[in-house]
């Protein structure tokens, strides 16, 4: 794993504020609070689109038919995905936080759009976050 697993969900949401505005991690304790809410936000207003790309992934649907929850393996299997959309250090930081509500939370039953259906509205990946 990446050692991100051991953060609480605030640290994650800090991290995930610095990384997606491209300023490193640690200056103090209001920054840390700042990134988290930007983080957040981001996040919220992504959830639904995110939420649509993952859902109806083969990967993701093997995953929801287990009995079983493998932390590590829900991680790696969003990472794999998100790292092609927002980077790979974001999306490590996106896969914690998304597999620690669970894969089933994520995607419940009867959520599974078609995950090459390219809306262009939904376009935005991040990549220029908005402050």
């Amino acid at each position: 794993m990446t050692g991100l697993e051991s953060l609480d969900e605030d640290e994650l949401y800090s991290l995930l504020g610095a990384t997606l505005l491209g300023e490193g991690y640690g200056f103090g304790p209001s920054d840390g609070a700042e990134y988290a809410e930007f983080a957040r936000r981001w996040l919220k207003d992504r959830f639904n689109i995110i939420q649509r790309q993952i859902c109806g992934r083969r990967e993701i649907q093997a995953l929801r038919g287990t009995v079983e929850s493998n932390f590590a393996t829900e991680v790696a299997t969003l990472t794999d995905f998100l790292a092609s959309v927002y980077g790979k250090p974001s999306a490590s930081i996106i896969a914690v936080i998304l597999a620690r509500r669970g894969i089933n939370s994520l995607c419940p039953e009867g959520n599974s759009s078609d995950p090459d259906e390219d809306d262009a509205d939904d376009a935005n990946d991040g990549s220029c976050p908005d402050r």
